[in-house]
């Protein structure tokens, strides 16, 4: 009986410490009036298990400060949402804690003071969906100004709230079309980086400069229009934009640096012949490689541009532009000069127009371009890397115009220290690596037995330029004609031929010596050509074809 005495006292005593917990459950539930969102922004802010990352310091009160701080309350409310999930309305609430945020549409603006260093303006801060703007949403129109002062496009973050955020990217898979209005002179670095469902983007005429990254990892992105006055694109900007067939202006950029369009969807360039290509902070963005990747583009053609200023082709602008065919040089600017793997990996090159002003050619310039089967190298070359055709098996053609036999002998510096290269140093010896089936044309004995010299195993013959006859008459006798032609200075000889008139073709019809310039034949024909040759070591060079 004791024992089961004891037994309903500690139920009894149980029962009484469960019915004050219960009836204070109830009062609690009865007079909380939080709303759901108003829960999620509380429990954004006050979580715990989102710690940010805070400076190493042994202060106690200057820790604590640090987490309760508007910027790390940021860090974990941005976490909380999940990488793929829209803003919600009630966040919002959050913002309103910051006097200097304004609120326009779905964009927050956060105003910055005047300061010794700048003028007072509005940094686009964030951008967030709501469900009452998801249509307006696809589009983000942004305008150059907030309460009369300045906005500029700090989307990917602001460093007063997320220190290094504006160096990692925003992503946003919500904007289709973004409008600048008229009025902004920059897209700001990082500005749209990886807004991977934009398709358009309207930039002012206002513009002169994209930033760095400014749109990278924008892979849906189609069309560009706008932006007239754009002169520099920053390194990165279009970088992994891979459906970007087009870019407004294009040939009147003055600046592209490193890796700006890499990837994009190019079939065709015109630049400027005195761009600025592949330059930047390489120890923090790439400074080379503008155009590397972009394996839909089939030609690139360089304008005319000023006779006072180069054209620098730079390391492995068009890296991998497997589809790439041909490359027209421009015919006017002070020299041209291409740099390490600049066409490196550029497997259907064939065709290099208007070589005269190349100066040099620098480490695995045109390193496994397998279709390449000619070069012109011009009489103002000073150096070409020995292994600047490295894999180029079907080239069987280098025209070499140089009279310089000291050529070989330079050195040329690397535009960057390879592992196996640690002074960044090779020799000019380009012809001890070219194919054995390949001939090299050379322009005197002297620079025909040097390239010998130097370890060319294939065929070295001499070629020199040859003026072609001015004029050519045929006067018909009979059944015979007259055949006149002018004189060429230094020619060593002529021959004459009959032309086709149908295909064209020509039928060789006669060689004849310098003194001779004038023959009859018989025959029927009423089209006829003639050449000019000149004979130098035994190998022949020959002018082009005149016709009556």
């Amino acid at each position: 009986m004791n024992k089961l005495i004891s037994f309903f006292l500690a139920a009894l005593l149980c029962l009484g410490c469960l019915v004050p917990a219960f009836a204070e459950e109830t009062v609690e539930s009865e007079t909380t009036t939080t709303t759901a969102a108003e829960e999620e922004t509380t429990a954004a802010a006050t979580d715990t298990s989102r710690d940010p990352q805070v400076p190493s310091h042994d202060d106690p009160d200057f820790l604590e400060d640090e987490y309760n701080s508007l910027q790390s309350q940021y860090v974990r409310w941005k976490g909380d949402r999940g990488e793929n999930a829209r803003y919600h309305r009630a966040y919002r609430k959050f913002y309103a804690t910051d006097p200097d945020l304004t609120i326009i549409d779905h964009m927050v603006f956060k105003k910055h003071e005047k300061t010794r260093w700048s003028e007072a303006y509005y940094a686009l801060l964030d951008y967030f969906d709501t469900d009452e703007a998801e249509a307006l949403a696809w589009t983000l129109r942004i305008p150059s100004k907030v309460n009369d002062l300045p906005v500029v496009l700090r989307l990917a973050g602001d460093d007063e709230y997320v220190d290094g955020c504006f160096y990692n990217g925003y992503s946003n898979d919500t904007v289709r079309k973004i409008i600048l209005d008229e009025g902004f002179t920059y897209v700001d670095s990082f500005a749209f980086t990886n807004f991977t469902s934009l398709w358009s983007v309207r930039i002012p005429n206002s513009v002169t400069t994209v930033g760095y990254g400014a749109f990278q990892g924008c892979r849906n992105l189609r069309r560009i229009t706008g932006g007239e006055n754009i002169t520099t694109v920053r390194g990165l900007a279009f970088d992994g934009c891979s459906w970007l067939a087009s870019f407004p202006h294009m040939e009147t950029l003055k600046t592209i640096e490193g890796n700006a369009f890499s990837g994009c969807a190019f079939k065709k360039l015109t630049l400027s012949g005195n761009v600025l290509l592949s330059v930047g902070d390489e120890d923090n963005y790439s400074a080379w490689s503008a155009f590397e990747g972009c394996r839909n583009l089939q030609k690139v053609t360089f304008l005319d541009a000023s006779r006072k200023k180069p054209l620098c082709i730079d390391h492995s602008t068009f890296k991998d532009c497997t589809a790439l065919k041909t490359v027209i040089l421009p015919k006017k600017c002070s020299y041209v000069s291409i740099y390490d793997k600049a066409f490196s990996g550029c497997t259907a090159l064939k065709t290099i127009k208007n070589t005269d002003k190349l100066t040099g050619i620098s480490r695995y310039g045109f390193e496994n371009c397998i279709s390449l089967k000619s070069i012109v190298l011009p009489a103002g070359i000073k150096s070409v890397s020995e292994d600047a055709f490295k894999g180029c098996k079907a080239l069987n053609t280098v025209e070499l115009k140089s009279a310089d036999i000291d050529l070989f002998g330079k050195k040329v510096e690397s535009g960057w220290w390879y592992e196996t290269d640690k002074h960044g140093w090779v020799t000019s010896n380009f012809v001890q690596f070219l194919p054995k089936t390949c001939t090299v044309y050379v322009v005197n004995k002297n620079m025909k037995t040097t390239v010998k010299n130097h370890g060319f195993k294939g065929t070295v013959k001499i070629k020199v330029d040859v003026k072609a006859p001015k004029t050519l008459k045929a006067t018909k006798q009979g059944s015979a004609v007259t055949l006149k032609w002018s004189k060429v200075k230094d020619a060593d000889g002529y021959r004459l031929y009959a032309v086709n008139a149908k295909t064209g073709k020509l039928t060789k019809l006669k060689t004849v010596k310098a003194a001779v310039t004038s023959l009859t034949l018989k025959t029927g024909e009423k089209t006829f050509a003639v050449r000019a040759f000149k004979k130098i070591d035994g190998d022949v060079s020959w002018s082009t074809i005149t016709k009556n």
